[in-house]
């Protein structure tokens, strides 16, 4: 942030210096000195405006490969979204958790009955969930019980899946749609 300010200052020093200039030259018609003040303005002020208008689709390209990942190649619905009667998903509660729809073949020890919610508020931070994403390894330095993929995603994969997972309002009915 501090390099982008110094460097929008030192442009409008360097405008002001060149405004100067021409301002106190009487050989430079009035239009030209209007267009050039225009000119100097939109280029002072563009950059800010220009940063804020381009963050918002990089945010809604992240959060659209994040969904593409969670629900086409994590496939996270399939034990994060609990099933109707008919064993369809239950698109009220879209990644919202609930009761683990199968059983091991084999007894396994400490197998979940219920899977957590993973749309909307996570009660993890980014940092944490990307370490998981990556590594395996939950907060506590453990590996998550089975049935759960052990992934080893990219850094950037796993911002996008933390970015489409916080986009998802749990409250909201039908499938959700992101923020």
């Amino acid at each position: 942030m501090r390099p982008r300010t110094i460097d929008l200052c030192s442009s409008v020093f360097q405008t002001r210096a060149f405004l100067t200039r021409v301002l106190l030259n009487p050989s430079v018609p009035t239009k030209v000195l209007l267009t050039l003040f225009l000119f100097f303005i939109g280029m002072v002020t563009t950059p800010a405006h220009a940063q804020q208008t381009a963050a918002k689709p990089a945010n809604n390209n992240l959060i659209a490969r994040g969904k593409y990942l969670v629900e086409n190649v994590a496939m996270c619905t399939q034990c994060h979204t609990p099933r109707d009667g008919s064993g369809k998903f239950d698109r009220t509660l879209w990644l919202q958790g609930g009761p683990l729809w199968y059983q091991p073949a084999h007894s396994v020890s400490d197998w979940p009955l219920q899977v957590p919610r993973i749309g909307g508020s996570i009660a993890a931070t980014d940092a944490e969930l990307v370490t998981l994403l990556t590594t395996g390894i939950w907060r506590d330095g453990k590996r998550l019980r089975q049935p759960m993929q052990q992934f080893r995603m990219t850094p950037e994969d796993a911002s996008a899946v933390v970015a489409y997972l916080r986009s998802l309002n749990p409250s909201s009915a039908a499938q959700q749609e992101p923020r």
